[in-house]
């Protein structure tokens, strides 16, 4: 980092931000545990809802508790719910542990923006994502550019709650006012990344939220967005 940046860290969100899904998640995880036992993918994605939602209902706060034990919970739920007769605990076990590993694809515009931004900052990622995230990083060949990885399934706290940008922050060792995060979502990216105190960027990739500003249709329009800023703070 130099000092004409105005920001030390460049932190981004994973899912539709730097990885796609291709495949449905909820029918990798069927085939994971197919093993076990016959479970349609369509029937599962509609039951796992339901648990997830049950478990709000109960008081549960996603928010708060985004654990692997919390989501093998609500699979095990998911499994009676379909009336699964394989063994529900090992099944259960399995779909957390395999959750988002596969299925995933690189956004062409990613790898060059990262090799450009490196050079002159920190990078880092702060996800809401299963305890998974280091393995699907490291298959993605995404890894080695982030100096701190900071998912849901790990820390316990899920965007958009300000906590989870807090912990990226402390342990990148910056302020949170010195860091600029890159996320697809309002509700989730943006709307927690302002509470923490953290400057954000929407990265609208399908042209959705036209008044919404900053945001970016590729992350190609990155760097020169950095400049922008960086002059501007120049100009103060």
């Amino acid at each position: 980092m130099t000092a004409r940046n105005k920001y030390q860290a460049i932190i981004f969100d994973v899912g539709s931000t730097l990885l796609e899904i291709v495949r449905d998640p909820n029918q990798l995880a069927v085939e994971a545990i197919a093993h076990l036992g016959t479970v349609s993918a369509t029937a599962y994605a509609a039951v796992i809802r339901q648990a997830a939602q049950e478990w709000r209902d109960g008081g549960g706060k996603p928010e708060l508790a985004d654990l692997p034990s919390t989501w093998v919970g609500h699979n095990r739920r998911a499994l009676s719910l379909l009336g699964f007769t394989g063994d529900a605990a090992a099944a259960a076990q399995i779909i957390e542990e395999t959750f988002l590993t596969e299925g995933l694809a690189v956004y062409p515009d990613v790898v060059d923006i990262l090799n450009t931004l490196r050079e002159r900052y920190t990078l880092g990622i702060i996800s809401n994502w299963p305890a998974t995230l280091e393995t699907t990083l490291g298959r993605s060949g995404l890894r080695d550019y982030f100096s701190v990885v900071v998912g849901s399934g790990n820390v316990g706290y899920a965007k958009p709650h300000p906590e989870i940008f807090k912990i990226a922050a402390n342990r990148m060792q910056i302020d949170v006012r010195d860091a600029l995060y890159i996320g697809d979502s309002i509700e989730h990216d943006v709307a927690g990344a302002r509470a923490a105190g953290m400057d954000v960027v929407l990265l609208d990739r399908d042209d959705l939220w036209k008044m919404h500003e900053p945001r970016i249709l590729s992350l190609a329009q990155l760097p020169q967005l950095l400049e922008y800023n960086n002059a501007v703070k120049r100009e103060n």
